[in-house]
């Protein structure tokens, strides 16, 4: 995941695709659990496969949708250790609720609606 880059630059160059018309969808421990976020463009922030996304394009202009993952409290294990954990029983609900919400946004995109219109009805936590 951390060379996502590589893969999308691919894909963008191979099929021609304007950024508006390119959606990036990525869990980020920046959000706290259950958040959504939908931006028309942004850094990377801390998340490195959208920090090699932003390099291999060469531009940050491109819609993005961040899932958040943080937990309430301090880890006391490694990040990368929470990252490959898995999802808990006790927060399936809330990644489900928070995935069905994001799968509606990007059907949304898919058919058309602008980001501007999917950014003010879809941004919530869960």
């Amino acid at each position: 995941m951390n060379l996502s880059g590589e893969s999308v630059r691919e894909l963008v160059n191979f099929y021609k695709i304007d950024l508006k018309d390119l959606i990036v969808i990525y869990d980020d421990y920046d959000l706290k659990k259950g958040a959504l976020r939908i931006r028309e463009k942004g850094s990377s922030g801390t998340h490195n496969g959208m920090r090699n996304i932003v390099e291999k394009l060469g531009k940050t202009n491109f819609p993005r949708v961040r899932i958040g993952f943080k937990p309430k409290t301090d880890l006391n294990i490694p990040l990368i250790n929470y990252v490959l954990s898995g999802i808990s029983s006790e927060d399936k609900p809330t990644f489900d609720k928070v995935l069905d919400l994001g799968a509606k946004a990007l059907y949304d995109f898919a058919n058309g609606k602008g980001v501007q219109y999917i950014m003010q009805n879809y941004n919530k936590k869960v």
